[in-house]
């Protein structure tokens, strides 16, 4: 009987590592937005400025913006993997793991539109079709 309590509070705790993990990694293309946004003000600015060699620092604001937002939607990847862990498989059922998830799910999708919806739009269905499971047990 105590082995059980004790696997189920590990595995309570284990799948709220998870989902806390996947939100965080879930933000990566608003960080990847912001890097993407840095670069090019610093590419214009290089522009603006007509310097000699304005051409191969052009390139590399350009390319800074570019690797930004690639390791963005590649880090907001692998938090929609653990999202999905941690909603399918450790049943994290906490209410500010359904709105985050949510919430996110719809930043994708209207950010990277069209390819966001590929991955926003399936995770905020699979939690709005699971949305009972994540409201407050009330005390009787």
């Amino acid at each position: 009987m105590t082995e059980t309590v004790i696997n189920i509070d590990t595995s309570q705790k284990k799948g709220r590592w998870i989902a806390r993990l996947g939100v965080a990694l879930f933000t990566g293309p608003i960080w990847g937005l912001l890097g993407t946004v840095i670069g090019m003000i610093r590419a214009f600015s290089t522009l603006g400025a007509n310097s000699d060699d304005s051409a191969t620092a052009l390139a590399h604001d350009i390319s800074v913006a570019m690797y930004t937002t690639m390791i963005g939607l590649g880090l907001g990847l692998v938090g929609a993997i653990l999202i999905l862990v941690a909603l399918l498989s450790s049943k994290n059922r906490e209410p500010w793991f359904f709105s985050w998830s949510v919430s996110l799910s719809v930043f994708w999708s209207l950010v990277v539109f069209p390819y966001g919806v590929i991955v926003g739009g399936p995770i905020a269905f699979l939690f709005f079709r699971r949305r009972s499971q994540f409201e407050r047990r009330r005390k009787a």
